[in-house]
């Protein structure tokens, strides 16, 4: 059984069309929006520190976010992540 599946027997009274796919997460504000509207959020993140502080802040919407800290490719296998600037994350400006 995926962790997906399991979320979702283990939270019945989201119906699957409550279910949100945020493939890049990066700062969480796309789910932070749907999370506040009462949907279920997956949540799919590269850079393990942004994954990791993106957690952190949508911590409060408990088991409702399902953070994934992996990339999607069309291959299978490892990839290395990196910041163009260490000090800050990617898109802020």
């Amino acid at each position: 059984m995926s962790l997906i599946e399991r979320r979702a027997e283990s939270n019945p009274s989201l119906p699957q069309r409550d279910l949100i796919f945020d493939l890049g997460l990066h700062r969480g504000y796309d789910a932070e929006f749907y999370l506040s509207k009462g949907f279920q959020v997956v949540g799919l993140e590269a850079v393990p520190e942004i994954c990791d502080s993106t957690c952190k802040r949508l911590a409060p919407f408990g088991t409702r976010f399902v953070p994934i800290n992996k990339a999607l490719s069309h291959r299978a296998g490892e990839m290395a992540t990196s910041t163009a600037f260490p000090e800050k994350m990617i898109g802020e400006v």
